[in-house]
């Protein structure tokens, strides 16, 4: 038997234990005590997987994912994409040391995650082999030291994205590849859930044929052996990958590359087995961008008129953003403002708080040059109270203007007494 924690950390892992959110990571690493051969021990790696298994996502990991989701969703130069496991993943098996069997985890949260170098090295070999040279069967060519042999003109393209490795050239490319988090399983109306499915780690069954054969103490798999049932680790649920970068189309073709890989080459171990394939998962969008206008909800200051307005317009993506401003969808969302429509001035103020906060889609071609009559209507909106204050506004110098040269002893544009 061999002790695999010293004795003055013995109480630590008992509090770990105790307490209603024990770090999953921690227990995969630290959680055996002792191990031997016998089926005791194989009994205490079951229970600590039965453990680990029932653990839901802490709330202090739920306030991180959501400060996460803050910073990158509907941000310039993040590019983000949620996806769904299309059955279990496998990812960093060895990193659970006696218990062998692990998932890579974040160190503070214990939650699964896959490494940024990881999503971005599987995107590459993914691009490789799309941008690969091939023989007349279709087959990938390979160079004489076994490297994927690469279209000339396709090598600026995967340099930019992902760097290159050359000498005399070498970069790490223009994008960052954040590591990918876990989301914590959301109800319905997009709260996070409780329920089951909630739970990020699953156990599974791997079952070790011919164990004598690979282990080279036979020169023959015979049918004989008895099979090895071997509990494992894996992750069920959804991922939140992002990318970050300066140029928008950059950041659209990197995120369909990845698209592409999550759902026909699969990341992370036993691919070939069939783990590690995402789904796109519209509902799970959908969801994200519920949670993400509740936690991105600004405080409404109880002196400020329009400060429901404020709040509610922060809340707001595109789609939501023109219609509440269309004529046809107006009426609504100025009785949700506790404002009145007929009202120039609080129409005028409505304007400017969407100016502060959605400049990017309201001076952008795509609604400058849209034909979508609701847009149309919202920028006819925009314009309308848009240009009235500058008109105010030149109407107001025009007569200071009439002042200045009026009365040569009253200076207001220059340094005059």
């Amino acid at each position: 038997m061999t002790a695999l924690v010293r004795k003055q950390l013995i109480p630590l892992l008992n509090a770990t234990h105790a307490n209603d959110d024990p770090n999953p990571g921690l227990l995969i690493q630290r959680g055996l005590r002792v191990w031997d051969s016998t089926d005791k021990a194989k009994a205490d790696k079951k229970d600590l997987i039965d453990v680990i298994t029932n653990l839901k996502p802490s709330d202090l990991y739920q306030l991180a994912f959501d400060r996460w989701l803050l910073q990158t969703q509907q941000k310039q130069n993040f590019a983000a994409l949620p996806a769904t496991i299309d059955g279990r993943l496998m990812t960093g098996l060895a990193l659970g040391g006696t218990l062998e069997t692990g998932v890579t985890t974040q160190h503070s949260y214990g939650m699964p995650m896959l490494a940024g170098s990881s999503v971005k090295g599987a995107v590459r070999a993914y691009a490789e082999n799309l941008f690969s040279q091939k023989d007349a069967d279709g087959k990938v060519i390979l160079d004489e030291k076994g490297k994927t042999q690469i279209d000339v003109a396709m090598m600026p393209i995967l340099d930019t994205l992902f760097g290159a490795d050359e000498d005399a050239e070498a970069n790490a490319g223009y994008l960052v590849w954040h590591d990918a988090w876990y989301i914590p399983a959301l109800t319905k109306e997009g709260k996070y859930s409780s329920a089951e499915e909630a739970k990020p780690f699953v156990g599974e069954i791997v079952t070790v044929h011919h164990q004598k054969y690979y282990a080279g103490q036979s020169n023959e798999a015979l049918d004989m052996e008895s099979p090895v049932p071997n509990q494992q680790l894996a992750v069920q649920g959804s991922f939140y990958f992002v990318i970050e970068g300066a140029n928008q189309q950059w950041l659209d073709f990197a995120k369909q590359l990845l698209e592409n890989m999550l759902n026909q080459f699969g990341i992370g171990a036993k691919g070939a087995s069939g783990y590690g394939y995402f789904i796109q998962d519209d509902k799970l969008i959908e969801r994200l961008k519920l949670d993400f206008n509740e936690v991105n909800i600004q405080p409404i200051d109880p002196n400020d008129e329009f400060g429901l307005a404020r709040q509610k317009i922060s809340t707001y993506n595109e789609i939501q953003l023109y219609e509440a401003l269309a004529k046809s969808g107006r009426t609504k969302s100025f009785a949700e403002f506790g404002l009145d429509k007929s009202n120039d001035e609080h129409c005028r103020k409505v304007v400017e708080i969407s100016l502060e906060q959605h400049s990017q889609w309201i001076e952008s071609d795509e609604w400058l040059n849209s034909k979508k009559k609701t847009i149309d209507e919202a920028l006819k909106f925009i314009n309308k109270y848009k240009s009235k204050k500058l008109k105010s506004s030149k109407a107001f110098l025009a007569l200071l203007l009439f002042y200045e040269i009026e009365y040569e002893n009253i200076t207001l544009f220059g340094n005059g007494s």
